[in-house]
């Protein structure tokens, strides 16, 4: 198949031009185009709406092609030069090509679309977004991947290879400078423990003003914690503002909340001096901020019953349930609602499909969304953090 809609006649065999219609939320440009009277769906990194791009698929699924901007033939006046040496080659930020601003408005409209597209829904009054304070240095914690294979690697995953970024912008300065004496004359080779597999990761982490380097740990083995501690800040103040506004005037302690996969207590232990806070989530959590926690495993077929015989108070308590699930979502939050019956869920996600495939098993209205708040947890990149309050 040859190139769909170009207007370049020297236009080659296997690029085509095309013209970028919106963002996706991966941060892509998508372009829809019809062949045979078929439509044709590109998706195409580092691109803005409106720009017309030479482009050549590197995938193919069905209808679906997957493809790599050769040319920008078109600039956005949205276009800026990405102030990272690494952008064109990483995989790692997906907005700094273009202004904080339009990346805000790019991340709020592929949310409200998404939930238009599989909810129906039109959220647009109830979205508000807020926005970080600084688009750099703002990771306390990078992963970084490894190949011990034909040429030792170092890097970001990056079509199916490992990128070298020893001049990344997302992590703080402690762990920048780590960073840049790894990747200086492949100095990490020389730090990998005896043993290792051929391929692995390691994660550096800020740790009492240094920066620690841990090799080929499970994610979040000792407790999850959020890379950006100035946003995270204000995730916590909209769980405050929003739990204080289910009972604005019930006595304190007087209502419960009950805060599941709550980690360390992150979003709820400034809430226990208002309400009674439960707390639960896989494992117990060496710093563990909340004066009642139980460890469950929450997905647990029996995990509310179990859940019920530690906290009975908790059945038709009426109260609040906080869930801040994994980037898989709480497929079985029915079973607990139903038990449980809160009158409010303040849902927290990384992730806005599987919190929407969540929502679709509670058999919501849209008139129960009180609000959104979308907190830039991750700038730069099209990850955004969401808290939601619904009234049940």
């Amino acid at each position: 198949m040859g190139p769909i809609n170009s207007t370049n006649a020297a236009v080659p065999e296997n690029l085509f031009e095309l013209t970028i219609d919106h963002i996706d939320p991966l941060g892509q440009g998508v372009a829809k185009v019809l062949s045979d009277n078929v439509p044709e769906i590109y998706f195409i990194p580092k691109t803005l709406p409106g720009e017309v791009v030479l482009t050549k698929v590197e995938k193919k699924t069905n209808n679906l092609n997957f493809s790599w901007p050769q040319k920008i033939i078109k600039k956005s006046e949205r276009r800026i030069s990405p102030n990272c040496q690494h952008f064109d080659t990483c995989n790692g930020c997906h907005f700094l090509h273009t202004d904080y601003a339009s990346e805000l408005e790019f991340k709020k409209n592929s949310f409200l679309g998404e939930f238009k597209r599989q909810m129906k829904w039109d959220l647009s009054e109830k979205v508000s977004s807020i926005g970080a304070p600084t688009r750099v240095q703002y990771r306390n914690r990078m992963q970084l991947h490894y190949t011990l294979n034909n040429k030792p690697q170092l890097g970001l995953k990056f079509k199916n290879s490992l990128t070298a970024v020893p001049h990344c912008l997302l992590p703080n300065s402690t762990i920048s400078r780590k960073m840049q004496q790894l990747f200086l004359d492949d100095h990490w080779l020389t730090l990998l423990p005896p043993g290792s597999p051929r391929n692995g990761h390691l994660e550096l982490e800020t740790v009492g003003g240094h920066c620690r380097i841990r090799w080929n740990r499970p994610y979040a083995d000792e407790g999850f914690t959020q890379v950006n501690s100035v946003m995270n800040q204000k995730l916590v103040d909209q769980v405050k503002l929003m739990s204080q506004s289910c009972f604005p005037k019930t006595p304190e302690k007087q209502k419960i909340v009950v805060d599941l996969f709550c980690g360390n207590g992150n979003l709820s232990k400034e809430l226990q001096s208002e309400f009674t806070v439960i707390g639960s989530d896989f494992k117990a959590v060496h710093d563990q901020k909340l004066e009642r926690f139980h460890e469950f495993n929450l997905f647990h077929p029996k995990a509310v019953e179990k859940f019920l015989t530690v906290f009975p108070e908790t059945k038709n308590y009426g109260g609040i349930l906080i869930i801040d699930p994994p980037r898989s979502g709480f497929k079985n939050i029915a079973d607990w609602t139903s038990e449980l019956r809160p009158q409010y869920l303040i849902a927290v996600s990384c992730h806005y499909s599987t919190l929407i495939r969540d929502l679709k098993n509670l058999k919501l209205k849209e008139e129960q969304v009180q609000s959104i708040v979308l907190v830039d947890m991750f700038p730069g990149t099209y990850h955004i953090e969401c808290v939601a309050l619904i009234k049940l």
